[in-house]
């Protein structure tokens, strides 16, 4: 499996999954239950439908394999489609219009296009995810560019009224750290194509240089935190801390259960 299908997999199932629970809870709101006995809540059979229609593209992105990245996005929109026109068909048949499911599956073309482009951006196109060092690190750099975009559409209301850097500094620093995880990837790649491949202690290096440009890229996110600062909206580590977090477990985990010698070479 590629890092972009990975990460299309997890996109699709986290807007998948916020839809369905958001949709329950809607469904059995107080606010909702007053409303239909009223004859005026939520048409709750039309809601469930449509949940199921959603698990079910849910489980057919999850069974996606052995798809190239080129051929991932029309695959999916494919799915998409189908599953569209299926509620379309609920919809119209009880005469409602669009409704929230649509527009979950708006922001998940949106999202999948965000990250064709960053990844095609960083060279990352039909990249394998593997436990190789570097793989590693790429993968949880697209997911932290993920997990933003999934943040774009949920901004609090102050993040998104104002851009004031003196009030709010997300959007300066959101660029800043932008720039600093492109490039850690650039400057990782070029550490690793200098290494000599026919060294005995290759795969030992390749993981080091990885490990290390982490610990950079961590401590260049902290200061940059630490040097933002708004009158209402302070910067933290953000997803992008707790993604490199994740890259680090990984490869330590990697390294206790099979040795770094063992690491698989970078393709």
């Amino acid at each position: 499996m590629t890092i972009f299908l990975a990460l299309v997999k997890e996109a699709v199932k986290i807007k998948i999954t916020q839809y369905i629970e958001q949709s329950t809870v809607a469904d059995y709101s107080a606010t909702n239950l007053i409303a239909n006995s009223a004859g005026l809540g939520r048409d709750t059979e039309l809601a469930r439908q449509k949940r199921e229609v959603a698990g079910e593209l849910n489980a057919a992105v999850s069974a996606l394999a052995g798809v190239d990245d080129d051929e991932i996005l029309p695959s999916l929109k494919s799915l998409i489609s189908k599953n569209e026109t299926i509620t379309h068909d609920l919809r119209k048949e009880k005469g409602y219009v669009d409704g929230s499911f649509e527009k979950v599956v708006e922001e998940l073309n949106g999202l999948i296009e965000s990250l064709e482009d960053r990844l095609k951006t960083l060279e990352l196109w039909s990249v394998e995810k593997s436990e190789d060092p570097y793989h590693v690190f790429c993968f949880h750099l697209g997911h932290y560019f993920l997990l933003k975009a999934v943040d774009s559409y949920e901004n609090s209301y102050l993040a998104v009224a104002s851009r004031d850097p003196r009030v709010n500094t997300y959007y300066s620093i959101s660029e800043a750290k932008d720039k600093l995880v492109y490039d850690a990837v650039y400057r990782c790649r070029d550490s690793i194509s200098a290494l000599d491949k026919d060294h005995s202690e290759y795969n030992r290096h390749k993981a080091r240089v990885v490990t290390d440009e982490i610990e950079k890229l961590k401590q260049q996110n902290i200061t940059l935190c630490r040097s933002k600062s708004g009158l209402f909206v302070g910067p933290s580590l953000g997803r992008l801390g707790g993604c490199l977090d994740d890259a680090l477990a990984v490869l330590q985990h990697e390294e206790a259960s099979h040795g770094l010698a063992d690491v698989g070479s970078l393709s």
